[in-house]
C-alpha cells in the first residue's frame, strides 16, 4: 500500500511540475521571449534599421536593448589592443580593482587662481603641478601644501598656454616672456620653482605655441598664425639635452588650431575640434623625414589621441543632425586608413 501511495503522489506532483512549465512556455510566447537564447544568423537575421513607411517599428522597439546573447553579432569577438599611452590611460592590462574604497588624502581650494584650468595636473616625485593660464603653481604630493608659485618664484613671469611636463627634475613649459614678449621653452625646478633654463623659440610675430609634447630627448611645439591673409601652421622641435632647438617645418598653411598631440616613434598625431570648416582637423606628420603624411576631417569633439601598435584610436561623436558615426575608431598611422571601429550604441528612451 505504501509503494502504491507513493507512486501516485510521484505521478502527481510530476502532472504538476508539467504543467507548471508548460505555463511558463505559454507566458514566454505570449511576451515575445523565444524559447531558443541562440543568436540569429544568415537569411533569419532581421535588419533593425528597417521600418514600416510611417516611420514605425515596433519589432525594433521591442529588440532594443535586448539580451545580448539574441543579437546579431559582426566582426571580431575580441581586439587585442591596449588604450595605454602616458599622458591618458584608459586601460591596464595587469591592474587590478582595489579591495577597498579610495581614501581622499587631501584637496587643495583653487578657486584664488582667478581663472580656468586647461591643463591635466601633473604629479612628480614630491610635487603635482597644476597650470592656470598666468601661472604655474606646485602642491606637495603628501600634504597639498603649496610648495611654490612660478609667479613668486621665477625672475621673470610668464603667459602660460601650452602643456606642463615633468623632465629631469624640472617642469617644463611653453609661454610668452612678459619682459621679452617672446616665446620661450622654459624649464624650473621641480622643488622650488626657480628657473633652470630657457631655449627661445622662433616664432613670429602674430603666431602663438597652441600645443607642445615631451617625447624622449625632445620637446615638439605646434605653433598657429591668427594672420587672416596668410594663416600656417609650425612644428619647432626642442632638443632638451642639448638645449637648443633642432629644427622647425610648416605643418599647413591653414589656420588649424592644434589642442592635443601624440607621439609614436617618429610619428606626431595633432588632432583639434578648433580647425577653419574647411581644414581638416587630425594630420599625422613624419618627425624624421619632416613631412605630412595624411590628414582627415573627422567630428571628434574633445577626444585626446591615443597612439599606440602603429594605430591611432579616437573617439568620434555623432554631428547635431545625428548623422555619422559615434564611437571609436581605428585608424593606420601610416596612411590613416581606418582598420575598425567600435560603435557606442544606447538604448532609446520612449516618447
Amino acid at each position: 500500500m505504501q509503494g502504491s501511495s507513493g507512486r501516485r503522489d510521484w505521478l502527481r506532483l510530476s502532472a504538476l511540475g508539467i504543467a507548471g512549465l508548460g505555463g511558463c512556455l505559454g507566458e514566454l510566447r505570449e511576451i515575445g521571449v523565444p524559447s531558443d537564447p541562440s543568436p540569429t544568423t544568415g537569411e533569419d537575421a532581421t535588419d533593425e534599421s528597417e521600418g514600416d513607411a510611417d516611420g514605425s517599428n515596433e519589432t525594433a522597439a521591442e529588440d532594443d536593448g535586448a539580451d545580448p546573447e539574441t543579437r546579431e553579432i559582426s566582426g571580431p569577438s575580441s581586439v587585442d589592443h591596449a588604450f595605454v599611452d602616458s599622458r591618458n590611460s584608459m586601460a591596464q592590462r595587469e591592474a587590478t580593482a582595489p579591495e577597498s574604497a579610495p581614501i581622499v588624502d587631501w584637496d587643495a581650494d583653487v578657486s584664488d587662481l582667478n581663472t580656468r584650468i586647461f591643463t591635466t595636473p601633473v604629479a612628480g616625485e614630491e610635487t603635482v603641478v597644476i597650470s592656470p593660464l598666468t601661472d604655474v603653481v606646485a602642491y606637495a604630493r603628501e600634504t597639498g601644501e603649496v610648495r611654490w608659485r612660478l609667479s613668486e618664484s621665477a625672475v621673470d613671469s610668464y603667459r602660460i598656454v601650452a602643456s606642463v611636463f615633468h623632465r629631469d627634475g624640472n617642469v617644463l613649459f611653453a609661454g610668452v616672456n612678459d619682459r621679452t614678449r617672446g616665446w620661450e621653452l622654459v624649464a624650473v625646478d621641480a622643488a622650488t620653482g626657480t628657473e633652470s633654463w630657457t631655449v627661445e623659440l622662433p616664432t613670429e610675430e602674430a603666431e602663438d605655441v597652441r600645443a607642445m609634447i615631451v617625447a624622449g630627448d625632445r620637446a615638439i611645439a605646434v605653433t598657429s598664425s591668427d594672420d587672416s591673409e596668410s594663416p600656417r601652421t609650425d612644428l619647432i622641435a626642442v632638443d632638451l639635452s642639448g638645449r637648443s632647438v633642432s629644427w622647425t617645418a610648416q605643418l599647413g598653411r591653414s589656420r588649424l588650431n592644434p589642442e592635443d598631440l601624440a607621439v609614436s616613434g617618429e610619428t606626431l598625431v595633432v588632432t583639434t575640434d578648433e580647425a577653419a570648416a574647411d581644414v581638416d582637423n587630425v594630420v599625422a606628420f613624419d618627425l624624421a623625414e619632416r613631412e605630412r603624411l595624411w590628414s582627415r576631417r573627422l567630428q571628434i569633439g574633445e577626444a585626446i589621441p591615443v597612439v599606440g601598435d602603429g594605430r591611432l584610436y579616437l573617439p568620434t561623436d555623432r554631428p547635431a543632425d545625428e548623422s555619422g558615426f559615434e564611437g571609436i575608431r581605428s585608424l593606420s598611422l601610416a596612411d590613416g586608413s581606418e582598420s575598425w571601429r567600435f560603435e557606442s550604441r544606447t538604448r532609446r528612451e520612449p516618447a
